[in-house]
């Protein structure tokens, strides 16, 4: 079986088990990875743009609410970039929140920006949240397949931290198949620990 057919099946169980979780159970953990990511990341004024993804509800991805939320109250001076995937050009474009922007789903239920005409570039972006299904102890993500996260997060300034949020159950005891174009992680925050990659990102 090739890396391709292994991932294809990895989708399959770690989706699963993510289906498995109950509304309750979702919002708290989800909670918990906001308020440990806080703890884990708490410079966050020198994070002017930051991106993050809207979490999918009926996948049970993360719910980013808590982390809009939190953001909007208390780091106002943040710009929030999500986002846009351009379906002519086959790339994921990235686009800063504000008043005037409408969020809808998108064909493939992903909620993001209708119609947006201005774009952030990925050299302008500090921290990167990424999505996942499933996570390894190397730093190795799984994602849905479609590539754009490995494409986009190439494209950041060097240092960038790229942090993955899931929960426990989305932590693979074995090593992912990975492809050369995969990019790794920088640190996964789950509902009871964070894993760092990247030492220098290590609270002294």
């Amino acid at each position: 079986m090739d890396n391709s057919e292994k991932k294809k099946e990895l989708r399959k169980t770690f989706q699963d088990l993510r289906s498995q979780l109950d509304e309750e159970y979702w919002r708290e953990c989800s909670g918990k990875i906001m308020a440990r990511w806080l703890t884990g990341f708490p410079n966050t004024r020198s994070l002017h743009m930051i991106h993050l993804f809207l979490g999918i509800k009926e996948r049970r991805e993360v719910n980013t609410d808590e982390f809009l939320e939190e953001f909007n109250t208390n780091h106002p001076w943040m710009g929030i970039v999500i986002p846009y995937i351009d379906k002519i050009a086959g790339v994921m474009k990235h686009v800063q929140l504000a008043s005037d922007i409408r969020i809808e789903k998108n064909r493939w239920g992903i909620p993001e920006p209708v119609a947006p005409r201005r774009f952030i570039h990925p050299k302008e972006i500090d921290m990167v949240i990424v999505p996942l299904l499933a996570f390894d102890l190397a730093g190795s993500r799984l994602g849905y397949g479609g590539g754009y996260y490995d494409r986009f997060l190439k494209m950041l300034r060097p240092g960038v931290p790229k942090i993955g949020i899931g929960f426990e159950i989305s932590r693979s005891f074995d090593l992912l198949p990975v492809e050369a174009w995969d990019v790794k992680l920088d640190g996964v925050v789950t509902e009871e620990r964070i894993y760092y990659y990247d030492s220098k990102l290590i609270r002294k």
